[in-house]
């Protein structure tokens, strides 16, 4: 699980603004993150939506996966 910095945000990038925030989210949604319950619900957003959801299944079928140092103050 990812290690909270803030409990309303991924980690302090997501905290500086919005915009961080929905590009963290989306990143731990197409990778599968187990993320703080705080945070779940921006993830369901992505999930109710089906061009989101096949962007994801495109990305975990990549066996590239989570590029490396990615989430990196946030303890992954």
């Amino acid at each position: 699980m990812l290690r909270r910095v803030d409990p309303g945000f991924l980690g302090t990038y997501a905290a500086s603004s919005p915009e961080e925030d929905i590009a963290e989210s989306f990143s731990a949604y197409v990778f599968d993150l187990d993320v703080p319950a705080e945070v779940q619900p921006r993830l369901d957003f992505f999930a109710q939506r089906p061009e989101f959801d096949a962007f994801r299944q495109m990305a975990l079928a990549d066996e590239r996966g989570l590029p490396a140092g990615a989430f990196g103050e946030c303890g992954v």
